[in-house]
Parts: structure tokens; C-alpha cells; sequence
């Protein structure tokens, strides 16, 4: 589930030749500002600051993760300090604004998908 009210971090696939030289790599970091359904289709609006670190101009697929969620979250070990961040979302950068030293992000989300808040 995908959690409004928590910080995200968009990640893509990086430029390499095989797999033991391509990875997901963290292109930045920011907050949702708003999620839209419609005919199937998520919308989501993630502002990030500064400008979008964007290294593979084949490929728009983004990944989005949150932290201490995913599709399988894995408990924090004893002594972890550091949070760990999990996958919640697929999808494809449609657009990206710049304004200033912010920079937003809209990217559509074709699978199923649940928003809404953290519980407290």
C-alpha cells in the first residue's frame, strides 16, 4: 500500500550491459502531493528537491519506495539503525516540471494500487 503521508524515493534501472552490472539506483528523494484513479490508471504527483538525477534516457520506468513498506516489508534486526526502504509501486514518469530547486514528478501507475494513510 502506498502511504500519502510518508517520504518516497524514486529509483530506475541504471545503464549496464548484463545483470551483474545493472542495478536500481535512487534518482530522488521527496514527498507525494496527490494520487489520482482513473480508467485503471494511478496518477501520482511526487515533488522531490532539486532536479531529477535521471541517467537512462531509454527507459522511463521508475520505482517507488517507502520507507519501512513494501510488498513484502522485512522486520527491522536487533541493533538496525538505519530504515530500510521497500518497493510500493511500478510505473512510468509521464511528465517532469522544474520549478526553482524543486522539481515534480508524474508518473502513472498502470497496476492495481491502494493509497492512504499511515495508521497512528
Amino acid at each position: 500500500m502506498i502511504r500519502t503521508d510518508k517520504p518516497v524515493k524514486l529509483l530506475e534501472w541504471d545503464l549496464g550491459t548484463n545483470t551483474t552490472n545493472q542495478r536500481w539506483q535512487d534518482i530522488g528523494k521527496g514527498v507525494i502531493l496527490s494520487t489520482k484513479r482513473k480508467d485503471g490508471v494511478t496518477t501520482m504527483v511526487v515533488e522531490i528537491e532539486g532536479r531529477l538525477q535521471k541517467q537512462n534516457p531509454n527507459d522511463n520506468t521508475v520505482k517507488v519506495a517507502q520507507l519501512e513498506e513494501g510488498m513484502a516489508p522485512r522486520a527491522k534486526k536487533w541493533g538496525e539503525i538505519t530504515p530500510r526502504w521497500g518497493e510500493v509501486a511500478m510505473g512510468k514518469i509521464s511528465s517532469i516540471e522544474e520549478q526553482g530547486f524543486k522539481s515534480k514528478v508524474n508518473i502513472e501507475i498502470s497496476a492495481a494500487t491502494k493509497t492512504g494513510l499511515s495508521f497512528k
